[in-house]
């Protein structure tokens, strides 16, 4: 009974391990194109091209997988592109000192990335603008200790920007509900649903469908909105260089 069984079981695990065959061989063919990729990449200030993946985790969610979930082919896809990263040259992010924010981050980039901590916000942004750090993550504008985006007013950050919050890919795991954001000195990848401002307060705001206020100071006001600058301008009819944009996000997949 037993070797019937058995013998049923043979042919199926030789088809799994011809495809797993075929999928290592893609893999390894993969792996040649990187450096390829990297030594386009020198000359740039960044290495992680956010919109890229966003757009290719998107399409993932699309696909059919049969009986395997898509969050779980999002994961796999993840570690494939924490090891691509890696191959580019060892990749280093620095985290504000929070447990589920170390949590959140290891989870999305895997354990092939070098990961540091600081208690010191000012420090990390420091440590990005010495380009000592690829990027870095700090807590969400309600969990931080201080206001860390009115730091972005000043000009030594001036070319610090949002690019990510995490999590973002759902699903699978959760750590107390935490929430971060990525920041890096990538200018380019620029998301279209979630647009970052710091307006002074001063002014007199109209809230709408297209504004939502994040935060605020004695001074400045965050907001969140799907109008580019000069859109708001003309909107909330304020003069020029009153509105600082200092980042955009995606919303979390789940």
């Amino acid at each position: 009974m037993i070797k019937n069984k058995i013998s049923k079981l043979i042919p199926l695990r030789k088809a799994i391990n011809n495809i797993d065959k075929a999928l290592f061989k893609l893999l390894r063919k993969r792996s040649f194109i990187v450096p390829k990729v990297k030594r386009v990449k020198e000359s740039w200030d960044y290495k992680i091209a956010f919109k890229r993946e966003v757009e290719m985790a998107k399409k993932i969610a699309k696909q059919d997988f049969g009986l395997y979930k898509s969050n779980f082919m999002q994961k796999i896809w993840r570690e494939i592109i924490s090891a691509t990263l890696y191959i580019e040259g060892n990749l280093k992010i620095i985290i504000y000192r929070n447990f589920n924010l170390w949590e959140i981050t290891k989870d999305h980039f895997s354990g092939t990335v070098n990961l540091e901590v600081c208690e010191d916000i000012p420090s990390i942004l420091n440590e990005l603008i010495a380009k000592n750090t690829e990027c870095i993550v700090l807590p969400d504008f309600k969990d931080s200790p201080i206001k860390w985006w009115t730091l972005l007013l000043e000009e030594e950050y001036n070319n610090i920007k949002i690019n990510f919050q995490l999590p973002y890919l759902g699903g699978i795991k959760t750590f107390g509900n935490a929430k971060g954001f990525i920041l890096s000195l990538n200018n380019q990848d620029i998301f279209s649903e979630n647009l970052l401002y710091i307006i002074e307060k001063t002014i007199n705001i109209t809230l709408d469908i297209n504004l939502e206020i994040l935060d605020k100071t004695p001074t400045h006001l965050l907001i969140k909105s799907k109008l580019s600058v000069m859109e708001l301008e003309k909107q909330l009819q304020i003069p020029q260089n009153k509105i600082k944009f200092i980042g955009s996000y995606t919303n979390t997949l789940i």
